[in-house]
């Protein structure tokens, strides 16, 4: 569980786990609940709602808890479609890199009587089955 420590109603630390020790008070992490309160550190209790994307994000001192809301919302159709086309570059790119990185050295090699042809195809394969296009 994490903590927010209040002083005079202003969040001046948090969220963070207890300190064992803080201020004067040695064994902060072992008080009780109520005793925890009474020096002010609340329970921090982060609430989320449904969606991707983070909209907005607010903090309220409860008497007994502090209660952080996260506000989302989904991805638009355009945003969903952007991210589809940047995952499909992205893929592109690696095969690519792969072909460079391993495919071609093996070509090169085969083409030199250093490796078969088919060890080249089945490393252009293994590329291919890792980044399907």
């Amino acid at each position: 569980m994490v903590y927010g420590y209040v002083e005079n109603n202003q969040l001046l630390e948090g969220p963070t786990h207890l300190p064992p020790s803080w201020r004067n008070i040695s064994g902060l992490d072992k008080m009780s609940l109520e005793a925890l309160i009474v020096v002010g550190w609340l329970p921090w209790k982060t609430v989320e709602g449904p969606g991707e994307i983070e909209v907005s994000r607010s903090v309220a001192i409860q008497p007994n808890e502090i209660i952080e809301t996260i506000t989302r919302r989904s991805f638009t159709p355009d945003e969903l479609a952007q991210l589809e086309q940047q995952r499909i570059q992205q893929q592109n790119q690696q095969r690519r890199n792969a072909y460079a990185e391993e495919a071609d050295p093996l070509f090169f090699k085969w083409q030199r009587g250093e490796a078969t042809e088919q060890e080249w195809l089945d490393k252009v394969a293994e590329i291919k089955s890792r980044f399907p296009k």
